[in-house]
């Protein structure tokens, strides 16, 4: 064997295990592939639970000697029982293949999250049932007309606990103007206005995200408004 084919051999032998890390960086699904030997070859897909869910990746899958890869990625939000994981499959020159993380997409609260029911009694989130009533921002009761519980692996904690809320929960911020319009937790900066039960501004102070499997709930109300730990929030609706 010729000195260039042993070379060769000890190179690929002492090459890193190939390994894949998939995650969000805002309206694109970022791909870091370390490890094996490239060219890689890469698809990502998306899986989609519940009716109306829609998701489109702009380059699901191509050759590639980078390590990171970024693509654009789109999904219809904003109904109940609809969630989106996304993943990553990678082969190296070698044909070695390794799989990524799941990425969850929810709109969901985590468990703990107090509501309040009937006779202003508190209530923990997970614990509600389709047909109870909850207080909604215009001080009436609101029936709920789906619980659904799930878990996702990262939660973003905003103000000390005040809030503990999935990466694409919606959230309804106040604007200088006094107009409202929803961000989810993962565009939330410092200074943006939430709003409380009595419609009083609460400024977020802190937003941070934790890496951790957090049991959350997504629920949907007959208002299409819930308040949740005093916080006015938004509600998912049911798939039409």
């Amino acid at each position: 064997m010729d000195k260039i084919a042993v070379y060769k051999m000890k190179r690929r032998g002492g090459a890193t295990p190939l390994s894949a890390v998939l995650s969000r960086v805002g309206s694109s699904l970022k791909l870091v592939i370390t490890g094996g030997n490239a060219p890689y070859t890469y698809s990502i897909s998306g899986d989609v639970t519940g009716a109306c869910g829609i998701t489109e990746i702009e380059t699901p899958d191509g050759t590639t000697s980078d390590n990171i890869i970024f693509t654009l990625f789109s999904y219809v939000d904003g109904y109940s029982s609809v969630y989106y994981q996304y993943s990553a499959t990678v082969t190296d020159d070698d044909l070695t293949e390794t799989i990524s993380n799941i990425v969850l997409v929810s709109s969901c609260l985590a468990y703990g999250t107090k509501v309040i029911t009937l006779n202003n009694i508190e209530k923990n989130i997970e614990d509600l049932v389709v047909n109870e009533f909850i207080l909604d921002i215009n001080g009436d009761f609101t029936k709920v007309l789906r619980v659904d519980k799930t878990s996702v692996d990262k939660i973003y904690n905003i103000n000390n606990g005040m809030l503990l809320a999935s990466e694409s929960h919606l959230h309804n911020i106040r604007k200088e103007d006094g107009s409202v319009i929803q961000k989810q937790s993962f565009y939330l900066v410092n200074n943006d206005v939430l709003i409380d039960k009595d419609n009083n501004s609460v400024v977020i102070e802190s937003v941070v995200i934790e890496e951790k499997e957090t049991k959350v709930v997504d629920i949907s109300t007959e208002s299409k408004t819930y308040i949740a730990n005093g916080i006015y929030t938004h509600n998912k609706i049911p798939c039409p």
